[in-house]
């Protein structure tokens, strides 16, 4: 595996976590609650998703790119409420929504607008405001200080390079790329090869590395056990592309094994400067397809499992040359749950003229670490301090 590189696969070692918890995981851990994110990473363009049709401006600023408005026969968007509509790619979705189980965060984003990939990512990732202030670990790296717990595997980091930025801080474990899996019997090898036998103690190593090989060998050795028991994930009901594998593999895990609590996931592809609407078409389906299965699949994991859906940035309200859009600001926030408030959440800013920011993009009223803390308190029941910040008290969750 001559592409098989170390930082893009070890766990990282850091100080040792605390054993702040909820008393009823003390008493039941099969009741603990879990946490999967998927990032979209390039920034979604939340107006062709969760489009807000109710808002006449919408028609006028993007009339090759909007959405048609629900009940407009073959091809129109999928009612959430009198003000938004969701891609008519995305039925499976939609059904959960209607269940009650889907909370969309409109008009969310980062409190200062950042149109780099790069740098809007890292901050978010961290619980950070601006470039300036960015905490030293992630924000998932903190809540798994607050969990605690003696798990072989605390939280997984799939679908990057290595471990996400918002792990950065924990034990996080790197289940690798989607086309090669921790639990795959080559990456084992591997792995033996890198650290020298099962040991994972390589001569000569530091101490720190070759700790690091240990728990990752017995972290590819504990998801391998999970992979090759039997139960009931219909892997037909998958998308056969790289999301669609890394969902159905994260199902596995997060249902076979209630001490798995944090897992982020990486779901590239979403800046669509050019051909947009053709793009989004794939993208869609692709991701409906995936978050639809992984919901259904969940057995009696679903009760104690929400996903969270978020996107480093929005994109300009109007199109561009190229039949696309360029970086903006706002986005929107998705939450997937049992106990989930559903509908729509957060206060629209509007799409006329003077209601954009710099006049071209969706202004944000709601800033996305309100959504990250909510998530921490109000399903992890765990505190999540950031730097500077205090919540605002938003509902996400049903008590």
């Amino acid at each position: 595996m001559a592409s098989l590189r170390r930082r893009q696969f070890l766990p990282l070692a850091f100080a040792a976590m605390t054993t702040v918890g909820r008393d009823v995981v003390a008493r039941d851990p099969a009741r603990a609650p879990t946490l999967v994110v998927v990032f979209l990473r390039g920034a979604m363009d939340a107006l062709s998703v969760v489009a807000p049709y109710g808002d006449d401006s919408y028609y006028r600023a993007r009339s090759e790119l909007a959405l048609p408005p629900p009940g407009r026969g073959a091809g129109a968007s999928l009612r959430l409420d009198d003000r938004f509509a969701l891609h008519p790619n995305m039925p499976g979705l939609h059904r959960i929504y209607r269940e009650g189980r889907v909370a969309f965060v409109v008009a969310t984003g980062l409190p200062s607008a950042l149109r780099s990939h790069f740098e809007a990512q890292y901050l978010m990732e961290h619980g950070g405001r601006a470039e300036f202030a960015v905490p030293e670990h992630g924000w998932l790296a903190r809540v798994d200080r607050q969990l605690g717990g003696d798990a072989p595997v605390r939280a997984l980091s799939v679908g990057g390079a290595g471990v996400a930025a918002s792990l950065v801080g924990t034990e996080a474990v790197a289940a690798g790329r989607r086309e090669q899996s921790i639990d795959d019997p080559k990456f084992r090898r591997a792995l033996e090869r890198m650290y020298g036998g099962a040991s994972g103690v390589a001569p000569g190593a530091p101490a720190m590395t070759a700790q690091a090989g240990a728990r990752g060998l017995a972290a590819a050795d504990h998801l391998a056990s999970l992979s090759a028991r039997h139960d009931d994930v219909r892997d037909a009901d998958f998308p056969r592309d790289p999301l669609g594998r890394t969902m159905r593999q994260v199902a596995r895990w997060v249902r076979l094994d209630p001490g798995i609590r944090l897992v982020s996931i990486d779901a590239g592809g979403w800046d669509t400067h050019t051909n947009q609407v053709r793009r989004l078409e794939g993208l869609t389906r692709g991701l409906d397809g995936a978050l639809t299965a992984f919901v259904d699949n969940l057995g009696a994991a679903r009760s104690r499992v929400c996903v969270l859906v978020m996107s480093e940035f929005g994109r300009t309200v109007a199109g561009n040359g190229t039949k696309g859009t360029d970086h903006g600001w706002a986005t929107a926030a998705w939450l997937i749950g049992d106990r989930v408030r559903g509908g729509i959440h957060g206060r629209w800013p509007g799409l006329a003229p003077g209601q954009l920011f710099q006049g071209r993009d969706v202004a944000v009223t709601t800033d996305y670490r309100d959504v990250l803390s909510a998530v921490a308190n109000q399903h992890l029941e765990t505190p999540l301090g950031l730097p500077g910040f205090r919540p605002s008290g938003l509902r996400l969750f049903r008590s």
